[in-house]
């Protein structure tokens, strides 16, 4: 555990948390709007919410240098362990967010072209969401197939793997929170395939 520099009574732990030192106890981090977590520290006698990665990093890699941005190195923004956490220019955090998924270049055709594009996504997916009629206990038949996957022993990594998509968008379905442009939807047999090998 090292001591955080902004707040001498609180440390950042190996395991990517905040706790207090005086009995230890990690602070519940929430998530921003973007999927960052935020914990509320008492500063200089007020309470000031900060980013839980920026906390980690600046305890165990020292303080960001001038121009240079945080990442997480297997994109999970919630892995704030100080290993999955490294400062990148801004070309390399965005290559990194291309490569990794968490973003999709625009290409050529431009912003206006891709925000076209995906309204027509967003439009034909609602349309295919809402045909999905099938319900067993209020649970869709994807996040039955999804939770038996797990079950038998998958992780949800290798299913995002296996089905093209994110670790985040199977941790989705796997809670019921897909979003109507989600590439899962649709999928419920081929995820059985995958339970059958």
């Amino acid at each position: 555990m090292r001591p955080l520099s902004c707040a001498p009574e609180y440390c950042a732990t190996a395991y990517g948390r905040i706790c207090r030192r005086d009995n230890g106890r990690p602070l519940e981090g929430f998530p921003n709007g973007n999927g960052y977590l935020r914990v509320t520290l008492s500063v200089d006698g007020k309470r000031r919410n900060l980013f839980v990665h920026h906390l980690i990093a600046e305890a165990f890699h020292g303080p960001r240098p001038d121009g240079l941005q945080l990442n997480h190195r297997n994109g999970i923004k919630t892995d704030n362990r100080p290993e999955n956490l490294e400062y990148v220019t801004a070309k390399e955090n965005m290559q990194h967010a291309i490569r990794t998924g968490l973003i999709v270049h625009p290409g050529p055709g431009g912003t206006l072209a891709q925000r076209r594009r995906k309204r027509e996504q967003l439009k034909a997916a609602k349309a295919k969401a809402a045909k999905i009629k099938f319900r067993v206990n209020g649970q869709s038949e994807l996040v039955l197939a999804l939770q038996n996957l797990v079950r038998s022993g998958m992780s949800q990594r290798k299913i995002a793997e296996h089905l093209s998509v994110t670790q985040m968008e199977v941790w989705r379905g796997l809670h019921g929170k897909l979003s109507p442009t989600s590439r899962l939807w649709g999928r419920e047999s081929e995820i059985r395939k995958l339970a059958a090998e």
